[in-house]
């Protein structure tokens, strides 16, 4: 849909050659785009690694990406199930089938949000053309969080729908996508920070005015970072020289702002004598880039390495001084290409891949 035109506009004009609202664009949903960036390879002694959100001599993090809510996204009709884990939840599965009219649970604001178990199959209905219907769920408190995928299936041939995702620690909007074409299914997905709530919104986009029956199901899927919670050097996970550890690069959502750099790290110990140290990033996503830094007992920065190209390993070189051996600190981190939402039922590989981080000495 053109930038200027407005989703009210566009569904409009589906069912009418009258005139429209002209606006500059659709509502911004708070990400940070992802910048550009050109390959260095930098080393340095004076940094503090109190920090470690970017790498040396270079401007880029791995900042969120905005979604654009573009639309169209799904089929048109049908149903499917992604998996996901099932959540255990005192909710009740929402029903509220196409009955004439009449809401079986009024859910217009979200003040009055109907709770939603994760995992179940609500099968609902937007029983006018202005009826809103607002879903409350909470993710549960896995130790590295995880993403959820929504999906708006079985819509009724009457309409199609427009579907908004909302923070619920600041009630801004995260997400959201939308399909023109009548019965058109929606699809969406986004990471969330453990224990982390958030609300759905469902309306019509456009159709006659009728009864318009849906189905939703949001499915969380953990990440099985086994080395989480590890963002700061009290908590880094301790790395043995010689064995090769696992890691993901991943952050979720409480607000509907961009997580912050400092919370896409990964730090690790592991103690170093003094001599040549090689550092080895690699089993990188293909939608990702990655950085390693490295510090000394005292939080000095010793060397620094990382690579913009997508997939590519990341190998970091070093020399450890007498002065600087003892348990060292590393940082690692995605360079660019984190993304935290989209539209659309595919999630970022990196999500579902684990990066691998080996340290070796002579």
């Amino acid at each position: 849909m053109p930038s200027f035109l407005s989703k009210s506009c566009l569904a409009f004009l589906m069912i009418s050659a009258g005139a429209c609202t002209i606006k500059t664009a659709d509502t911004a949903d708070g990400g940070a785009g992802t910048p550009s960036a050109t390959t260095t390879t930098a080393t340095g002694s004076t940094s503090s690694g109190a920090a470690g959100s970017a790498a040396t001599a270079a401007t880029t993090t791995s900042g969120t990406a905005g979604s654009g809510r573009s639309s169209g996204t799904g089929g048109t009709g049908g149903s499917a199930s992604d998996g996901g884990v099932p959540v255990t939840s005192d909710a009740a599965v929402p029903s509220d089938p196409c009955n004439g009219g009449t809401e079986t649970t009024p859910n217009e604001d979200r003040d009055h949000a109907t709770p939603y178990p994760l995992g179940a199959v609500a099968q609902a209905c937007l029983q006018s053309a202005t009826d809103v219907d607002f879903y409350e769920f909470t993710v549960p408190s896995a130790p590295a969080g995880g993403y959820v995928k929504i999906q708006l299936t079985d819509v009724g041939s009457e309409g199609s729908l427009d579907a908004t995702l909302y923070a619920a620690h600041d009630n801004g909007e995260l997400e959201g996508n939308y399909n023109t074409t009548s019965g058109g299914s929606v699809f969406f997905y986004f990471a969330a920070k453990p224990g982390a709530t958030f609300r759905l919104k469902v309306a019509r986009f456009g159709g006659v005015a009728m009864p318009t029956a849906y189905r939703l199901t949001a499915t969380f899927n953990p990440v099985p970072d086994a080395n989480e919670p590890n963002d700061d050097n009290a908590h880094a996970t301790a790395l043995t020289v010689g064995t090769a550890i696992n890691g993901y690069f991943f952050v979720g959502h409480e607000d509907s702002t961009a997580p912050a750099d400092a919370a896409w790290e990964d730090r690790f110990k592991v103690n170093l004598p003094a001599g040549d140290v090689t550092i080895a990033l690699s089993n990188i996503a293909s939608d990702i880039s990655g950085s390693v830094k490295l510090f000394n007992p005292l939080g000095s920065e010793i060397g620094s390495k990382y690579d913009t190209t997508a997939g590519s390993s990341v190998v970091l070189k070093a020399t450890i001084a007498a002065a600087d051996a003892g348990d060292c600190y590393l940082v690692v981190q995605p360079f660019t290409g984190g993304r935290t939402h989209g539209d659309g039922s595919t999630v970022p590989v990196f999500y579902t891949q684990p990066y691998s981080l080996l340290v070796t000495t002579p």
